[in-house]
C-alpha cells in the first residue's frame, strides 16, 4: 500500500502504519472542513452569548441589540465569502462597524480557511496559505481557536496533502 485515505480515526491510522509503515496517509477533506467550520460556529455562538450576558448584566440595550443581530445573521456570518448575497455582505459590513472587531477577525479567518481548503491546488500552496489562517486564528480570543490550532498542528500533514 502506498497511500490511504482516512477520516482521522486513530485506530485506522495506527493499523495502516502497522501494515504499511511507508504509506502516506491522506485525510478526507470533508471531516477536515467540518471540524474547522464547527469550531468557527462554536466561537461565534460563544461570542454572541458573551455579548448578550454583558448586555443583560449592564442593562445595555446596545449590547442586547448586537447580540440579537448576531443571532439573526449567524448563518450569513458562517457562509463562504463567495456564497454571500449583496444584502448579506452589507449586513456583515454593518456588524463589523458595530462591534469591537470580533466579526472582522471572524470573517477574515473564514476567508483564509476557504483560501486554504478550496483554492490551494498543491500541498505547497496549502502550506503557504496556512500561515495567514494560523495568524488570524491566534488573533481571535476564544477556546475554539485553540482547538483549531491544535487540529492544524496534529493533523496538518494528513489533512491537505
Amino acid at each position: 500500500m502506498t497511500a490511504a485515505c482516512s477520516g482521522y480515526s486513530p485506530s485506522f491510522t495506527e493499523a495502516s502504519t502497522a501494515v504499511s509503515p511507508h504509506a502516506r496517509l491522506q485525510a478526507d477533506h470533508f471531516p477536515t472542513v467540518k471540524h474547522l467550520w464547527g469550531h468557527r460556529n462554536k466561537a461565534l455562538f460563544a461570542y454572541r452569548r458573551q455579548v448578550k450576558a454583558s448586555g443583560e448584566a449592564q442593562q445595555d440595550d446596545v449590547c442586547l441589540a448586537l447580540a440579537k443581530k448576531l443571532w439573526t445573521r449567524r448563518w450569513s456570518l458562517l457562509k463562504k465569502p463567495g456564497n454571500l448575497s449583496a444584502e448579506e455582505k452589507q449586513a456583515i459590513a454593518e456588524r463589523e462597524s458595530e462591534d469591537e472587531g470580533f466579526v472582522h477577525r471572524f470573517r477574515t479567518s473564514i476567508r483564509h480557511l476557504v483560501n486554504v481548503v478550496d483554492h490551494a491546488h498543491s500541498e505547497t500552496q496549502a502550506r503557504l496559505r496556512r500561515q495567514p489562517l494560523r495568524k488570524d486564528l491566534r488573533a481571535v480570543d476564544d477556546d475554539h481557536r485553540e482547538k483549531s490550532l491544535t487540529f492544524f498542528d496534529d493533523l496538518w500533514d494528513q489533512a491537505l496533502r
